[in-house]
């Protein structure tokens, strides 16, 4: 009788079940909780993995690792930087000379 189950401990004795402690089944037990056992812990390491990747120190690590796997990078972010940096430079300098008064009677520069 297992979990009050009369009638499927009924149908299983009809049918030629054994008992989970019959010696014949000790093996096949034995195997089934190692089996039980390794699917419970490799849940644990999966669960593990997951929350390791979600996280932030992960996610630091992995663009390190990008970075340092290349270093071009670091030069191509400083061109474009500077290029950046020239670009707004002369756009304040245009729009700094296109709100300067006119003066007509100034000669023109050439």
């Amino acid at each position: 009788e297992r979990h009050n189950h009369k009638a499927t401990m009924a149908l299983l004795k009809d049918f030629g079940g054994l008992k989970a402690d019959n010696p014949k089944l000790k093996g096949q037990v034995e195997n089934f909780k190692k089996r039980q056992l390794e699917a419970t812990k490799q849940l644990g390491i999966d669960k593990m993995e997951k929350e390791l990747e979600s996280s932030e120190v992960s996610t630091i690590t992995e663009t390190m690792i990008r970075l340092k796997e290349h270093p071009t990078l670091e030069e191509d972010v400083y061109t474009f930087v500077t290029h950046a940096k020239n670009f707004r430079e002369i756009l304040l300098r245009l729009l700094h000379q296109s709100i300067l008064p006119v003066d007509h009677d100034k000669p023109k520069r050439e």
